[in-house]
């Protein structure tokens, strides 16, 4: 895909190759899934999902969408973009509800059912589930302030690593370690001034808060692997938990998963207006 990004004729050559109405391109293979699910629960459209390897294609894709009106879909991570204002306002780029896929596959009722299909015999209760995500949410907000404002100024400062280790108890514990946090925080902000994380507060405020949508999504896998390995007793595999987590993605849209109208909405709002383009 590295050498079409460039030509509208090029992508209409591809589409066209899969029999597709709708090309929709994700960063990477782990997307294709997610969305794919997304865009066959929307139906009305025949659409092949392809990976480009990267946000900076997807970046250049969404430029093509937004000055020569491409009839393509760009479906990507949201990361912090609503925050930042950086947000494409074509209805063909398309965002995850929280920082990532992530947030929306690891639902309280996925981590329930994983976590009793690894451990066999039992299940966890959903309430100590959902404390269990709060707490998480609450020990790392500090962090997640700073990482805010790290992308709001540009400082280049790496608050959260792409996974939860250095917050922990220890390399399996899924609980957090208050006296690790602190140590982590003390180094960020010798980086990150008080002025930056004020701003991230206010803009945070803003927009209706923190909540624990907005952790990054490989910081809350790598905990959600944690928390089902200690219910299970033994080590599961990162790839089970995933696949699991996508089953049950696909197979509760448009019924009982909490994110099924948001994700519908978005991806009939971009094959529509794909559809009335044409």
């Amino acid at each position: 895909m590295a050498q079409l990004e460039y030509s509208l004729e090029a992508l209409n050559v591809l589409r066209r190759f899969y029999r597709a109405d709708v090309l929709v391109y994700v960063e990477g293979e782990d997307d294709i899934p997610f969305w794919s699910a997304v865009f066959n629960a929307a139906g009305g459209s025949t659409v092949v999902v392809e990976e480009v390897g990267g946000v900076a294609e997807l970046d250049k894709l969404i430029e093509r969408i937004e000055a020569d009106d491409a009839s393509l879909v760009v479906a990507r991570d949201a990361d912090y973009s609503l925050l930042s204002g950086s947000r494409s306002k074509s209805p063909r780029v398309i965002y995850s509800m929280g920082y990532s896929i992530e947030n929306s596959l690891y639902t309280t009722a996925v981590i329930k059912r994983v976590a009793h299909l690894e451990n066999r015999k039992m299940a966890p209760r959903e309430e100590d589930i959902r404390a269990w995500l709060r707490e998480i949410a609450s020990a790392l907000f500090p962090v997640v302030v700073n990482d805010i404002a790290s992308c709001l100024d540009r400082l280049g400062v790496v608050a959260l690593s792409d996974n939860c280790e250095s917050f922990m108890v220890n390399r399996s514990s899924p609980l957090t370690s208050p006296s690790k946090i602190a140590a982590r925080l003390a180094t960020i902000e010798k980086k990150v001034s008080s002025a930056s994380r004020a701003r991230a507060e206010a803009v945070l405020k803003k927009h209706g808060g923190y909540h624990e949508l907005m952790l990054r999504g490989h910081v809350l896998e790598s905990a959600v692997v944690r928390f089902v390995q200690q219910h299970a007793g033994r080590n599961v595999a990162r790839n089970t938990v995933y696949s699991t987590a996508m089953t049950m993605f696909e197979s509760s849209l448009g019924r009982d998963h909490p994110h099924s109208e948001y994700y519908a909405t978005a991806a009939k709002g971009a094959l529509n207006n794909i559809s009335q383009a044409a």
